[in-house]
């Protein structure tokens, strides 16, 4: 899939103090003093963080946390290349996205992921402070301190330290959240062929991948969905459920990283699976009314996405989302490409539905459809893409779902976005702010899965 750009978005980031559906507010602190939210807690921000090279992503992620907290009648936007600096020299994007918590009213502590992202209940974490004076006394082996998910909404989750008792007060909003186990994640099943030699040593290597589910091949676990083979001349290679190859061949003699290359393949095939069967089983049947996402071909004909849409390489289609409730919602796009890359397809934290009753107000996004030159290169003439739509009746961010193409595991030392770490972010403030109003108490999120096949024809 090639995106559509009016504006290359590379280049540019934008930040914005609210969603297209909210008003701008002020803080007024004396009869003339007033500031506007979005540079109080900007210049704060920067601040505390004392760079301004640092990512806007984890600006971003350290802004909502903020407001979410101090001000949720208001949700910051971001719009473009979340990898560059607010001032300065382009950052070359990290192995881990942000994740941040906050305080409520209560004291509770929240963390600003819930069930849409694959966070549920008893998944532990670790919390880390941003300040590396702070950090250094938070504990000494910095494993930081554990705690765990005990109620798990759509976008938001409740926290507790690991024993059950309540979070150290010194614990605030804006601190860092590291994935450490989510035993609620299903497993996907990982043959080792019967010729893969010394299996016992993978299984003893896969103890440090929780999610890396390995059966030895005379087991009865069906289906496999991805098969670890040993080729000749002590070669490895991972391959699909149709015995393709899709990673490798790597050889364990090469470098020492080799064989944990391959398990960090593993993993990422893993952790692309489980984005792909993300979906809210309980999901509201209101909600699941209240929005409708229709796929045109150039003709202008409406496709049954309740199948996959076969098109040709270079063909172009238009997805319509409509918002008929009376309440605005967010979408997330993702392609899940046949690269095993999950990339956004709005360059944004995510696009705000608004209600509307007519149909030519409803939003539009052009898609064109190709096979990638490495796989025609490969021989391929046709690939499958996933267009994964998050619906979520709160703004929330999906960056941490994002994967970086599987190829890139290849490279010695390189590690694909959003595998290891969740989460790193850099966030946390030491002032008092009004707490503007109340936030939104109704939760609902919902997904669809739209399969694009494209093919390349003898004439294309």
């Amino acid at each position: 899939m090639l995106p559509n750009w009016l504006l290359d978005p590379e280049g540019y980031t934008i930040l914005t103090a609210c969603g297209p559906h909210e008003k701008a507010r002020e803080l007024q602190f004396e009869p003339r003093n007033r500031r506007g939210v979005l540079s109080y807690f900007l210049l704060r921000t920067l601040t505390k963080l004392g760079s301004i090279s640092t990512r806007q992503e984890q600006i971003y992620a350290h802004l909502c946390a903020q407001f979410h907290a101090k001000w949720p009648k208001q949700s910051p936007m971001l719009y473009g290349n979340k990898d560059l600096a607010f001032f300065g020299r382009l950052i070359s994007p990290c192995n881990s996205v942000t994740l941040s918590v906050f305080r409520g009213d209560q004291r509770e502590l929240f963390l600003r992921a819930g069930q849409a992202h694959g966070a549920y209940k008893d998944d532990v974490y670790a919390l880390h402070p941003c300040n590396p004076t702070v950090a250094k006394d938070v504990d000494a082996k910095d494993s930081g301190i554990l705690v765990k998910i005990i109620e798990s909404r759509a976008v938001l989750s409740i926290l507790k330290a690991i024993d059950g008792s309540d979070i150290p007060a010194k614990v605030e909003t804006g601190w860092n959240a590291e994935a450490v186990t989510q035993i609620n994640l299903e497993k996907v099943p990982i043959r080792l062929v019967a010729s893969l030699r010394d299996r016992e040593s993978w299984f003893r290597m896969g103890v440090d991948y929780p999610s890396v589910s390995l059966h030895m091949s005379e087991e009865a676990v069906l289906p496999f969905l991805f098969h670890l083979v040993q080729l000749d001349e002590g070669q490895y290679e991972i391959q699909n459920e149709s015995c393709e190859r899709i990673f490798g061949p790597i050889a364990l003699s090469d470098d020492p990283g080799s064989c944990r290359r391959i398990f960090d393949a593993l993993q990422h095939l893993t952790r692309f699976k489980h984005i792909e069967a993300l979906e809210n089983r309980h999901a509201c049947r209101s909600f699941e009314d209240s929005f409708t996402i229709q796929i045109r071909d150039s003709t202008g004909k409406i496709l049954d996405t309740s199948n996959c849409i076969e098109v040709n390489h270079g063909e172009e289609l238009y997805m319509t989302l409509h918002n008929h409730s009376k309440s605005p919602v967010c979408v997330h796009l993702y392609d899940m490409g046949p690269t095993w890359k999950v990339q956004s397809l709005q360059k944004a934290s995510y696009t705000v539905l608004v209600p509307t009753e007519r149909p030519e107000e409803s939003r539009k996004l052009k898609l064109k459809m190709i096979v990638p030159d490495e796989l025609r290169q490969q021989g391929q003439r046709s690939c499958i893409d996933i267009i994964k739509v998050f619906v979520t009746s709160q703004p929330t961010s999906m960056w941490m779902l994002e994967l970086n193409p599987l190829h890139d595991i290849s490279k010695p030392h390189a590690a694909s976005r959003g595998i290891h770490k969740l989460p790193r972010f850099l966030s946390s403030l030491s002032f008092e702010a009004l707490r503007g109003g109340e936030a939104q108490t109704e939760e609902n999120w919902s997904t669809r899965n739209l399969r694009v096949r494209t093919v390349i024809r003898d004439h294309t």
